[in-house]
């Protein structure tokens, strides 16, 4: 769960190497109950063998790091929604495309998606392995995005 600062404004994750998280950013930030339930959601589906969503829900930590935005590897600088504002400053820079692999009909499917994103949260788990296996005593940086409606379409 350490992390190594690169300079005043920079910070990068240990097991996020090719990523860098930049200010600002808030301590102790305390999600709604939605994006919580949604976490919780993510880490049942992304933990084998999956413990009930209460027992994920009742261990998740209470406070969060958010974090303003972030670079993958040397690719273009990303803004959340919340540290933007409502800026037109960086407007666009608030959007991603990402690929994501879907089950439909039994068949897996890659898919293109393009999102908003809302913030960035490091997540900090408990070293409960009977809640979250591997995943304990990481930092995990999640992403909230708001998927935009392309009504079917790509870009």
């Amino acid at each position: 769960m350490s992390v190594d600062v690169l300079g005043t404004n920079k910070t990068v994750y240990n097991g996020y190497e090719d990523r860098i998280v930049s200010t600002p950013k808030r301590e102790g930030y305390t999600m709604s109950h939605s994006n919580r339930s949604r976490i919780a959601e993510y880490f049942k589906r992304a933990i084998k063998p999956r413990p009930g969503l209460a027992a994920i829900k009742k261990e998740l930590p209470p406070t969060y790091c958010l974090r303003g935005n972030f670079c993958l590897g040397r690719s273009a600088h990303i803004h959340t929604t919340w540290a933007d504002g409502n800026s037109d400053e960086h407007h666009e820079s608030t959007y991603v495309r990402y690929d994501l692999l879907l089950m439909l009909n039994r068949r897996e499917v890659d898919t293109v998606w393009y999102s908003r994103v809302m913030s960035i949260m490091a997540v900090d788990l408990p070293g409960d392995c009977n809640v979250y296996g591997k995943c304990t005593d990481k930092t995990h940086l999640l992403a909230v995005v708001q998927p935009c409606n392309m009504g079917q379409k790509d870009a």
